[in-house]
């Protein structure tokens, strides 16, 4: 199965097949936007580290806090999980699904992509300038509006 599981400030961990489990589901939300409607409703909590498994294999983002390995060098602002389909249309059929864990540092976000079919990695670096940083903010901020 591939999942992600986030580590939290206070030691607690979260995983995305037990989510619903581990902190409820009193919406239909999805699974991230879930444990962002939690720290929202919990604001002495946040996110210090997120692992992805992807075919039994495990990527890790950089880590906040205490545990961190990289002090003051890779300091994380905040994380994002997505999940993106890719549909190939010319010369044949089929489609890649890729999983990435990102986080912002500094004025740049770093994506982390794993092909789920083929365990390929790919790494990206964007501007803070994107329309895929507009779509996050709007994540974060919709679920805050949601709370008020």
């Amino acid at each position: 199965m591939n999942k992600w599981i986030i580590s939290l400030s206070d030691g607690q961990r979260l995983s995305e097949d037990t989510l619903k489990d581990q902190i409820g589901n009193e919406t239909n939300l999805s699974p991230w936007l879930l444990v962002m409607d939690y720290l929202h409703k919990n604001p002495s909590k946040e996110i210090t580290h997120i692992e992805l498994i992807v075919n039994g294999k495990r990527y890790n983002s950089p880590s906040v806090g205490k545990s961190a390995r990289f002090k003051n060098d890779i300091e994380p602002v905040d994380f994002w999980v997505c999940r993106r389909m890719l549909m190939f249309m010319a010369g044949g059929s089929g489609s890649q699904e890729y999983i990435s864990i990102s986080y912002r540092v500094g004025d740049y976000r770093h994506f982390l992509w794993v092909n789920t079919q083929t365990n390929e990695t790919y790494i990206e670096l964007k501007g803070l300038n994107n329309s895929l940083e507009s779509d996050i903010a709007n994540e974060y901020n919709g679920i805050k509006q949601r709370r008020i």
